[in-house]
């Protein structure tokens, strides 16, 4: 870290001063009964200012600049000079030591190398912009920590490589992706999918009291997503997927990151990528004529699951019919398989 050129040594302003003066370094010399060697080395700061010294120069001077004056600007100076220490840089930094805890940034750094790393860090909310929503309890999120998960997913998906994304090829990349859908075993080929159409995709666990799902942009046609998979349930992770791959294809840019809840928004996009991601998993149609027979049996919602546009797994049915309340939660919730690992395994291969 360079010394702030704004803050001058004690050195500097005697030099000034005498300068000021037209007096020389031996004309203070007598006055202060020292050497000319002995000014020149507290104006090259080789001389430490103490009360002592700061007393002699006072009256060495005829009284201005004081001796308070002169031991300030010791202090102004040995501050502006000192090397800033681990716990001021995480002081000086917002939510800098959950970043460290996370190893979004690494914290065994030299202090002035960790400090550029964590404002290296913060700069890129420029380029992502979050607008913050209340979580499905109706409490306010972590904003810093959303806000971090937001920068921390761009910044890894900036640094993959991935083919170019063509968004005439989506339809493609949607009906490969129905093909997943029947069974949670195939999961894991999903994220494989989306990047080799040029999507990159990051899986990023949310911070504590963070409830984010996703994060997607079509960032000028270079388009990423990020997953927390903070809900692992399979239909959450095929919803929470198709959500922000419709907001790429809609072309949508600095989008929120979204918490998938029943929470209503006023967000025309919001409203549009949850429609389309709805009618990607199951058709509306097939589904609005399953909920008007309103028989809702395990064996029933299996049939229907199996025999649509195209196959999809039962708890992807059963999770709209929750989510639409035409079932409790607790319903059938043994039927609502985990996904956490394949999807992790998927994205750290």
């Amino acid at each position: 870290m360079t010394k702030n050129r704004t803050t001058r040594s004690p050195g500097e302003i005697l030099q000034q001063e005498l300068a000021n003066r037209g007096m020389t370094n031996t004309h203070l010399a007598e006055l202060l009964g020292r050497s000319a060697q002995y000014v020149t080395d507290i104006i090259k700061g080789k001389k430490a200012m103490d009360v002592d010294l700061a007393i002699q120069l006072e009256l060495a001077l005829g009284g201005h600049p004081k001796a308070t004056d002169w031991m300030a600007a010791a202090v102004d100076y040995h501050r502006a000079s000192a090397k800033p220490t681990r716990v001021a840089i995480l002081a000086k930094h917002e939510f800098a030591k959950q970043l460290v805890k996370l190893k979004w940034i690494d914290g065994t750094l030299p202090p002035e190398e960790l400090d550029e790393r964590l404002q290296e860090f913060w700069d890129l909310e420029r380029k992502v912009v979050v607008n913050f929503k209340r979580s499905g309890a109706g409490l306010a999120m972590n904003d810093v920590a959303k806000r971090a998960w937001t920068i921390e997913v761009y910044r890894r998906a900036m640094s993959r490589e991935c083919p170019k994304y063509d968004k005439t090829r989506f339809p493609d990349l949607l009906a490969d992706l129905q093909k997943l859908m029947d069974d949670e075993r195939k999961v894991g080929k999903a994220l494989t999918i989306v990047q080799k159409y040029g999507i990159r995709v990051v899986i990023l666990p949310n911070p504590e009291k963070c409830p984010v799902d996703g994060v997607a942009s079509y960032n000028d046609g270079c388009p990423y997503l990020g997953l927390s998979m903070r809900i692992a349930r399979l239909d959450s992770f095929w919803f929470a997927l198709m959500h922000e791959l419709m907001h790429i294809h809609n072309e949508d840019s600095q989008m929120p990151a979204d918490t998938i809840d029943r929470i209503p928004t006023n967000d025309r996009r919001e409203q549009k990528a949850n429609e389309m991601a709805r009618n990607a998993l199951i058709l509306d149609k097939e589904y609005e004529a399953f909920v008007e027979r309103g028989v809702f049996t395990f064996s029933a919602i299996e049939a229907a699951a199996a025999s649509g546009h195209h196959p999809v797994h039962p708890s992807i049915l059963l999770g709209r019919l929750k989510n639409d309340l035409y079932l409790d939660w607790s319903q059938f919730a043994r039927e609502h398989p985990s996904v956490r690992d394949l999807v992790m395994q998927t994205a750290t291969a």
